[in-house]
């Protein structure tokens, strides 16, 4: 990009030129028609299921959550 610069800066400046901005071509009145369907809409359902075979166990005793343990306890 140096390279062309030096040799040609004209050239080299039109390329770089910010393009035009990108414009939708939505009337207003499609897209407010649109964001009032939107609106009206209900939510689908929520369906909660609940699953009754998760069991809560109780924590170990808090003295033995800080102890060491060896390879033998693990295996």
């Amino acid at each position: 990009m140096c390279a062309f610069v030096k040799l040609d800066a004209l050239s080299f400046w039109r390329k770089c030129q910010p393009r035009a901005p990108i414009v939708d071509k939505i009337s207003v009145v499609t897209l407010l028609k649109g964001f009032c369907g939107l609106i009206n809409q209900s939510s689908p359902p929520i369906r909660l299921q609940t699953d009754h075979s998760a069991q809560v166990t109780l924590p170990p005793p808090s003295h033995t959550l800080n102890t060491d343990i060896t390879l033998v306890e693990v295996l």
